[in-house]
């Protein structure tokens, strides 16, 4: 039995009021469970501060304001503004240099010896070093450092080992801020620690003792890790950091033809992995939407058979007998087929 149209429209209303009703349900904000303020409006706990005693408060004041006008700064040991660090004008410019070559070579492991000779006639380092593959296949990688002033030097030597240079890149990056940024940071660091050990030695009651210490024990800490970095960075200034790949060279490399079949090969499956998870994620995703690309689909059809059925009740009602190229047509009262 076939529906009138007005039962699909009154369908097709029904399915759009569900439709607006989930949609404005999703789109209504909903309050980030860590955003909600504390109960009773109460905001959220002060940092801890230090404080000393009241009985010992005012001659640690004293010693405070007699430390910060000694070494120039302004309200002692707690809450005084730091010195302004030197400009960088004052200070030599610090350059960190990298290096990375490609090279082709005869013999890879005969290359990474003449490579470490090399590097450690220069009074250099070496970082890292891997070997991979056999025969003509065979590479390496070699992470190596020398003297900043011995770089420009380094590098002759180590393109003379190669028959042939493929790439060469060298970077120079400026870190003369960040160098006059940790000196200063450690300067003020290490005068917040000699003021602790002053109001140490004036403390007497125990609760000031403890109070103290702890707080010296955290500037301790962070001397330590803001030195770290400074000596890390004051190495990678100092020493030239310089990335090698050693290539062997191949029989077609021999005649001057750069052929890999065996590199291509693992470039085009890496590819083809890469293709297939991509094809995985659309199948998946096109999975999660096909409940909703139903749900589109039906509501077209909805419309468009509400269509032709408005459309043709229009008609009819203007042009007596009218009807669709695909509708048959009625056969008429009181004839019969034969």
């Amino acid at each position: 039995m076939q529906l009138r149209w007005k039962h699909i429209l009154v369908g097709l209303a029904v399915l759009f009021v569900l439709l607006i009703f989930v949609a404005c349900d999703n789109s209504t904000p909903r309050p980030a469970g860590g955003d909600s303020a504390a109960p009773g409006g109460s905001a959220l706990p002060e940092s801890r501060s230090y404080a000393v005693s009241d009985r010992r408060s005012d001659s640690l004041a004293r010693n405070a304001s007699s430390d910060g006008a000694n070494t120039g700064e302004v309200g002692g040991i707690v809450g005084g503004t730091a010195p302004a660090p030197p400009p960088a004008a004052d200070v030599p410019k610090k350059v960190l240099r990298t290096a990375k070559l490609d090279l082709i070579v005869h013999d890879s492991r005969q290359a990474v010896d003449e490579l470490k000779k090399i590097t450690l006639e220069l009074h250099g380092e070496i970082d890292h070093i891997a070997i991979a593959g056999d025969g003509s296949s065979m590479t390496a990688e070699l992470q190596l450092r020398v003297p900043a002033e011995q770089l420009e030097t380094a590098l002759t030597r180590y393109k003379k080992v190669a028959i042939k240079v493929s790439t060469e890149n060298v970077d120079a990056q400026d870190v003369t801020r960040q160098w006059v940024d940790e000196e200063a940071r450690l300067k003020n660091l290490r005068q917040t620690e000699q003021q602790y050990r002053d109001i140490l030695r004036s403390a007497h009651s125990v609760k000031d003792v403890l109070d103290i210490t702890e707080k010296l024990n955290e500037v301790r800490g962070e001397i330590e890790s803001a030195d770290a970095e400074h000596r890390t960075l004051a190495h990678n200034v100092a020493m030239s950091s310089v990335g090698i790949t050693l290539r062997q060279e191949g029989a077609g490399e021999a005649q001057g033809v750069e052929w890999h079949p065996w590199r291509n090969a693992r470039s085009s499956w890496r590819g083809m992995k890469a293709d297939l998870a991509s094809w995985a994620d659309s199948m998946v995703s096109f999975l999660l939407e096909l409940p909703v690309i139903l749900l589109w689909l039906v509501t077209i059809i909805l419309i468009i058979v509400a269509a032709i059925k408005v459309i043709g009740f229009i008609l009819r009602r203007f042009f007596k007998g009218f009807r669709w190229p695909w509708q048959k047509a009625k056969p008429e009262p009181g004839r019969t087929g034969s």
